[in-house]
């Protein structure tokens, strides 16, 4: 009966310590792991329709700070660009699959591009004070630190309260020179109100579906020359051949609204220039076979028929580049 009173006494004392306390749970303190807590952090917001998520604290002079990513590849997020990433006061980072962490204190000098050295490179000094990450399954965990006012010229002043315009970006791999599979921008609102996001569409797998239909579309269309002609194959022949070009030039027009979208700047990966070259030799094939079906006189027409298949050929071989090519631009192969 003793022991049961004692028990009876410290559940009305931690009963009554919870109410005078307003039913709070005391705030975890913020620890330097690479994992993210709940409610290790006091504010949180998250783009990308909770993809890109941003846990922070500001205690005194320094601001901590955890991006949580669904990526297994580098995650970026940068304070206060002036026009597109100009300026912008960039930490970039990756965890390795054997758990190497890399977090970089960088700065973007141009407003596209594969322009953000690190401060060190341009003549600063890497402010970072923490540097820690995790990458559970497919989700990568960043942690970092730095002072509000660092004094360094490629480090921007974040206030503690108030918004600061941001931008976020997350890549496919540990390569951060490769283009990212999304971004957007926004604006964090320090103090704990709510923060505002921008997010730019993202084209490039509807692109690439485009490309790879037009591309079975075109194999059907020369299967359908190379397979022994059959009853209404030249029909066949042409619907495939319309409909393949037809997708494949949607898809091209998707592919540069992406990287209008994204980056502004075209024809850098040699995939945008041999992608290009197919959809040249496409329409310079379609144009051919549009000129066969015209032509009234029979030795014209056995001189122009050798041409149009070998080009088709040549197509396909290009196409297939284009895929591959498109494959480790975008970070899968």
């Amino acid at each position: 009966m003793h022991h049961t009173g004692n028990k009876y006494f410290i559940l009305l004392c931690l009963t009554l310590l919870f109410a005078l306390g307003g039913g709070a749970i005391p705030a975890l303190a913020i620890t330097a792991d690479g994992i993210q807590q709940p409610g290790e952090y006091p504010h949180e917001t998250s783009f990308a329709g909770g993809d890109f998520q941003v846990y922070w604290e500001i205690e005194g002079d320094t601001l901590s700070m955890a991006l949580v990513v669904k990526s297994a590849g580098w995650v970026a997020i940068g304070f206060s660009p002036t026009v597109k990433m100009k300026d912008a006061d960039m930490v970039i980072g990756w965890v390795t699959r054997e758990g190497a962490v890399t977090i970089l204190d960088a700065y973007s000098t141009a407003e596209t591009g594969n322009n953000h050295p690190t401060d060190t490179d341009l003549g600063g000094s890497d402010d970072l004070l923490t540097k820690t990450g995790s990458r559970p399954l497919a989700w990568t965990t960043l942690e970092f630190s730095r002072k509000l006012s660092t004094g360094d010229l490629y480090d921007a002043v974040i206030p503690a309260e108030g918004n600061i315009p941001v931008i976020w970006a997350y890549g496919a791999n540990d390569n951060w020179g490769n283009v990212h599979l999304v971004r957007g921008s926004g604006a964090l609102a320090m103090a704990g109100e709510a923060s505002s996001e921008q997010t730019a569409p993202v084209l490039w797998p509807y692109h690439a579906i485009l490309m790879a239909i037009g591309f079975l579309l075109t194999l059907l269309t020369l299967a359908q020359v190379l397979g022994g002609k059959g009853n209404g194959w030249f029909t066949r022949h042409r619907q495939f051949g319309l409909a393949g070009g037809g997708v494949l030039i949607i898809g091209l027009i998707l592919g540069i609204l992406n990287v209008q979208l994204s980056t502004g700047l075209h024809l850098r990966p040699p995939h945008t220039w041999v992608g290009l070259a197919a959809i040249l030799l496409t329409l310079a094939v379609l144009w051919l076979g549009l000129r066969w079906l015209g032509l009234r006189d029979a030795t014209s027409k056995k001189k122009l028929r050798p041409v149009h298949l070998w080009l088709a050929r040549l197509d396909i071989i290009l196409i297939i580049a284009a895929i591959v090519l498109g494959l480790f631009a975008a970070g899968i192969f």
